[in-house]
C-alpha cells in the first residue's frame, strides 16, 4: 500500500535558484514528470505551483510539457515573479 493512497497532495516548487547545474538534470525532471503523472501520485495531486520560474524554470517546463499528462498540466499554478 502506498503512503500517499487517498490523500490529497501539493507540490510547490521555487525555482530561485534554478541555475544550468539544474537545467542540465533533463533525465531526472523527465522521470519526476512520469512519476507526478502516474495514476499513483497523478490521480491524489491537487496542484503544483512553480513559483520565481527564471528562465532555466521555464526552457525547463517546456521542455517538461510533453511529458506530463494533460490532467497534470491542468493543475500547473505559475505564480507571478515577487
Amino acid at each position: 500500500m502506498n503512503a500517499l493512497e487517498g490523500q490529497k497532495w501539493s507540490w510547490v516548487f521555487d525555482s530561485k535558484g534554478f541555475g544550468w547545474k539544474h537545467f542540465t538534470q533533463v533525465k531526472l525532471a523527465i522521470e519526476l514528470a512520469k512519476l507526478i503523472s502516474s495514476k499513483t501520485y497523478g490521480d491524489s495531486l491537487q496542484d503544483i505551483t512553480l513559483l520565481n520560474l527564471n528562465s532555466y524554470g521555464k526552457c525547463m517546463l517546456n521542455l517538461l510539457w510533453n511529458f506530463v499528462s494533460k490532467n497534470i498540466q491542468n493543475k500547473i499554478i505559475l505564480q507571478a515573479q515577487s
